[in-house]
């Protein structure tokens, strides 16, 4: 047994503590959120109508990756796939592979996860085809077997074996037009799910989360006012209402910081005597190459509020 608060770095009662079968390789700067985490605990536990969790959020708040350090934590087998369009129920099985000369069929994914106990986490759920997702119907439901189309095989459902996905829209499509290829999804599919949304960051958990990433901004103001940037961005972003097309997600603000540190973006001379900024020029690999001019400028003048880029 282990303290909740040693395990995710929060703050939790004394006496509170879960079983951990052992330890696995995790990333000591992840910032969990309380109340995600507390779900998250829900889940796992198996409680009815907690077995199969859907977790809907913008890009890059980090949903995959919740669900990957809280298994690391809990010492759980995690495996994720990426399904799109063109993806087949048969495809989250395994595939034939060529060993020693001849073909076999490899169980991997879903079926090992159904089998041996652990995490299998589809991501962007809700741009496979509904038909193809419906057919995951035969094993959501907590009774439910799992037949292998591939070998025919029945598969029993292990008791630890837990089922998520990861989306923008949770299954209703995508109005805003900053999501193409989010579909919507059977209501019938999605009710057998506990769904729950990542809320973003606090200013103040962003702001850790960026130093953690990135040991080198400590004690410098560039912490502050890169997160603060970013924040403003992502308020006008069209996924949230506003008309930019591109935002500065997490994930982008720490490739930004990890840039912008890099002796490779240090200041130059780029001719005629003219300096290279390293805010703009890393700010630009990061995320705004690429993107619409006008949209770029918009950026670039929302950035210029919290830092000096001139």
């Amino acid at each position: 047994m282990i303290c909740i608060s040693a395990l995710f770095g929060i703050d939790a009662p004394e006496g509170a503590a879960v079983f951990v079968d052992e330890s696995r390789e995790i990333n000591p700067g992840y910032v969990f959120h309380k109340r995600s985490l507390r779900k998250l605990l829900s889940w796992f536990d198996g409680e009815p109508g907690f077995q199969n969790l859907g977790i809907v959020g913008n890009a890059g708040v980090g949903k995959t990756t919740l669900v990957k350090e809280f298994c690391s934590r809990m010492g759980v087998e995690f495996r994720s796939v990426s399904v799109s369009g063109d993806t087949r129920f048969e495809s989250l099985f395994g595939r034939r592979e060529i060993r020693n000369g001849s073909t076999e069929y490899v169980e991997k994914g879903l079926a090992e996860m159904f089998r041996t106990g652990g995490v299998f986490c589809a991501n962007e759920f809700f741009r496979m085809d509904p038909g193809e997702a419906m057919r995951m119907v035969e094993f959501l439901d907590s009774e439910g077997s799992l037949t292998n189309p591939e070998t025919g095989e029945v598969i029993p459902r292990h008791p630890e074996f837990r089922f998520c996905f990861t989306g923008n829209s949770g299954g209703f499509g995508d109005e805003s037009g900053a999501y193409a290829g989010e579909r919507r999804g059977s209501f019938a599919l999605r009710d057998r799910f506990f769904i729950m949304e990542l809320p973003e960051m606090s200013e103040k958990d962003e702001q850790k989360m960026l130093i953690r990433a990135v040991p080198q901004l400590e004690n410098t103001p560039f912490v502050e006012r890169m997160v603060s940037a970013a924040r403003a961005v992502r308020a006008a972003f069209v996924g949230r209402g506003g008309g930019l097309p591109v935002d500065i997600s997490p994930r982008a603000l720490v490739r930004w910081g990890n840039l912008f540190v890099s002796p490779a973006y240090q200041a130059y001379d780029t001719g005629n005597g003219v300096m290279s900024n390293p805010v703009i020029e890393s700010l630009e690999d990061a995320c705004l190459n690429g993107v619409p001019q006008d949209a770029r400028e918009a950026v670039l003048e929302l950035v210029k509020q919290w830092i000096n880029i001139d």
